[in-house]
């Protein structure tokens, strides 16, 4: 097993407590990430330079809580294969943490910018995760091309784009029963858009981060009038 350190430790105990069980091959493969991610940053910009100490709790955390959060809001409407997209999921985040806790997800990651799809191409070859797609685009061209047309269950969005443009890309991609879920931080604006302000939504905190984050849910089966 790939050896952890505390902040593995302190990680396990959070998403514990916040009802998220990682087993051990799942908490070996997020290590391995970890090692990858930090590589590859020092030869392109994948994440922060200050995140590299943090990456457990405001990249892992982050996008594992956030989920488990939106489905809360969301009880017995999880398929049992979810299909999911990730635009503008830069290093693989919140997708790639949430299809390593929750293997039957089928996920594909979205990235306009090629050096980052290269790493994540690498990542997955490394991780050996199986259904799993990345693509080199931008959320606009995914919005108009037939071929992803009411095929996802979900799309994840984390800290890309407005509330009001995250709408307009992704409700073209969602099945009919499908939900928008967007990260953003506790103090972000929503929107005046009457189907942001009956959206669902739930708030959370990450160890040593002053602020809190939040979890959004649009559907696009209640006609844009909430979830």
């Amino acid at each position: 097993m790939v050896g952890i350190g505390v902040s593995a430790e302190n990680f396990l105990s959070k998403a514990s407590s916040s009802g998220i069980q990682v087993n051990r091959e799942a908490l070996a493969q997020l290590a391995i990430y970890e090692r990858e991610l930090i590589s590859w940053n020092r030869r392109m910009n994948l994440i922060a330079k200050g995140d590299e100490t943090n990456i457990w709790s405001r990249h892992f955390l982050d996008s594992l809580i956030g989920w488990s959060s939106s489905l809360s809001l969301i009880p017995n409407s999880l398929p049992l294969n979810p299909v999911i997209l990730d635009i503008g999921t830069g290093a693989g985040f919140p997708g790639l943490p949430i299809k390593i806790v929750w293997s039957e997800v089928k996920l594909t990651l979205v990235e306009s910018v090629r050096k980052k799809t290269l790493f994540l191409k690498h990542l997955l070859e490394v991780l050996k995760l199986n259904d799993v797609n990345v693509i080199c685009a931008r959320a606009e061209s995914l919005a108009k091309d037939a071929k992803h047309g009411n095929r996802y269950d979900f799309v994840l969005s984390r800290a890309v784009g407005s509330i009001e443009e995250l709408l307009k890309l992704s409700f073209p991609l969602l099945k009919g029963s499908g939900k928008l879920t967007a990260w953003r931080g506790e103090e972000a604006p929503l929107s005046s858009d009457s189907r942001v302000t009956r959206c669902k939504s739930s708030s959370y905190g990450l160890p040593g981060e002053p602020h809190n984050r939040k979890i959004i849910i649009l559907s696009k089966g209640d006609s844009f009038h909430g979830c």
